[in-house]
C-alpha cells in the first residue's frame, strides 16, 4: 500500500528521500515530579495522548484527530553536527539558489486557488524555521513558491504564484516529486498536502493534515506520521477523501 514508504521513512528516522532525521525526546509539561523535585527522565515519560474529535468537539465539525500533544510535546535533536549545520544554513538562505530548480522527476498538478490581498502578503512573507521542530522552509521568490525540508534543504514542492494588484494572488500549478514517499499518491492527495502546508505555515489556518487513504486507524501512528510530515504545526489530521479534487496532472517533460 502506498502509505507504507511514509511509515517506514518515519520509523527509520528518514526525511523525505533518505536523509538522516533526528532523535526523539518527549517533553511533558504536566509530568509529576519525584520526591527530589526532579522531573522524571525521558524514558519514564509517557507518549503524548492524542484523541479523535467529532461533532461539537471538533473545530471543523468533522471527525479529526487532535495531534497537539505530539506536535507541541516533541523535541527534535540530532547527534550529527553536519545535520545541524545544514539546518542553520537553510535558516540563513535567501532562496536565490532555488531559481531554475524544481522537485526531482516532478509531476505537474493543476489547482485553482485564489487569495485576497492580506493572504497574498502573508504568502509572500514565506516561512523561515525558528526551531528544529519547524520542518519546512518556504520562500516566495518571483513567480514561484518553494517548499524545502529545513533539515536537508531538499526542494520537495514548488508552485507558481501570480500576484494580482489590488486584488490578491492566484496559484494554479504545483510541481510535486515523482519519488518516494509521494510517487504513488494521487494528484488530489498531493494538492491537499501542499494546501495544508500553505494554510498552516503561511496563513495560520489550522487545516487538518490529510491522512493517506488506507493508513491504519491508529492514533499514535497517525500522530507520528503527521509530526514527521509537518512538525510542530501538525495540530489536526483527518482521512483524505477527495472532497477538493485537483483539475489534473501531467509529468514534467
Amino acid at each position: 500500500m502506498y502509505w507504507l514508504p511514509m511509515v517506514g521513512a518515519f520509523v527509520a528516522g528518514v526525511i523525505v528521500c533518505g536523509a538522516i532525521f533526528a532523535v526523539w525526546h518527549i517533553r511533558s509539561r504536566h509530568a509529576d515530579k519525584t520526591e527530589g523535585g526532579r522531573v522524571p527522565g525521558e524514558s519514564e515519560l509517557p507518549m503524548p495522548t492524542v484523541r479523535w474529535l467529532d461533532g461539537e468537539s471538533s473545530p471543523t465539525g468533522r471527525r479529526v484527530l487532535d495531534c497537539r500533544a505530539v506536535a507541541l510535546g516533541v523535541q527534535l535533536a540530532t547527534p550529527a553536527s553536519e545535520v545541524m549545520d545544514k539546518f542553520i544554513e537553510i535558516t540563513h538562505s535567501d532562496g536565490s539558489e532555488l531559481q531554475g530548480n524544481s522537485p526531482p522527476n516532478a509531476w505537474l498538478v493543476d489547482v485553482d486557488w485564489d487569495f485576497d490581498a492580506d493572504e497574498a502578503d502573508q504568502i509572500e512573507d514565506g516561512l523561515c524555521p525558528q526551531v528544529t521542530e519547524d520542518l519546512w522552509r518556504i520562500d516566495c521568490i518571483g513567480p514561484h513558491l518553494y517548499f524545502r525540508r529545513s533539515w536537508t534543504g531538499q526542494l520537495v514542492f514548488m508552485t507558481n504564484y501570480h500576484r494580482i494588484p489590488a486584488a490578491g494572488a492566484r496559484i494554479t500549478r504545483i510541481w510535486t516529486p515523482g519519488e518516494e514517499p509521494f510517487r504513488d499518491q494521487s494528484p488530489e492527495y498531493m494538492s491537499a498536502y501542499v494546501r495544508h502546508l500553505l494554510d498552516t505555515h503561511l496563513l495560520n489556518i489550522a487545516t487538518p493534515f490529510p491522512i493517506p487513504p488506507g493508513f491504519p486507524d491508529d492514533r499514535q501512528k497517525i500522530a507520528a506520521l503527521v509530526f514527521y510530515s509537518v512538525g510542530r504545526r501538525g495540530w489536526l489530521a483527518e482521512y483524505f477523501d477527495n472532497t477538493e479534487p485537483s483539475t489534473g496532472s501531467q509529468p514534467v517533460v
